[in-house]
């Protein structure tokens, strides 16, 4: 009975020393920033190389939202770079869609620097950006559904491949078959399973 009483009361004061333990440090606040801050820095510091991939034009475009909004030119200036940061390697076959690429992207910018002037520029012309807008998302939107359609025919022609391959696999399922078990007892030769 000594004995129990002993453990029982050990038990109950293991829970209460175990209970008890030091508060952890509070967190440390975070630097009152906005999120994109480190971007906007790496905007400004690469401002230079960013530029040189822009056509005059949208050099001209994006000067003007500086002036209005240093935030929002920084942000629409790193935006047309990553658009725009090229591909190296190209074929025949993929110059046309590159092309596109490039052109959604510049058009998709050209929108943005638009929307950005109607809301930030007191003085502008509302009803002519309006129309311009316009008149360049009709553009994009042709660009886009092209690019649709060509994906469509991508996918397409490898489903087609996909079906071959299935009537083949089928018209050669024992040799497969044969091949797979070959495999697996270290016998293998040129037929594969997948």
């Amino acid at each position: 009975m000594k004995g129990s009483i002993f453990f029982i009361i050990l038990f109950v004061l293991s829970g209460i020393v175990y209970g008890q333990h030091e508060p952890a440090p509070p967190v440390p606040a975070l630097p009152d920033m906005p999120g994109d801050t480190y971007f906007e820095q790496d905007a400004k510091d690469n401002e230079q190389l960013y530029l040189k991939k822009l056509s005059n034009e949208m050099r001209a475009q994006l000067q003007s939202i500086k002036e209005l909004d240093e935030h929002k030119y920084y942000e629409l200036l790193r935006q047309a770079y990553f658009n725009n940061m090229g591909h190296y390697f190209v074929n025949k076959e993929e110059k046309s869609t590159v092309e596109r690429d490039r052109k959604i992207n510049e058009s998709e910018l050209k929108t943005e620097i638009l929307a950005a002037k109607y809301e930030l520029d007191k003085k502008a012309d509302k009803q002519k950006i309006e129309t311009e807008l316009r008149a360049i998302l009709d553009k994009l939107f042709d660009l886009k559904e092209e690019q649709r359609k060509d994906e469509i025919q991508r996918i397409e022609k490898e489903l087609a491949k996909l079906k071959e391959s299935i009537v083949v696999r089928q018209q050669n399922k024992k040799e497969i078959i044969n091949e797979r078990i070959r495999d697996l007892l270290g016998k293998g030769s040129y037929l594969n399973w997948d």
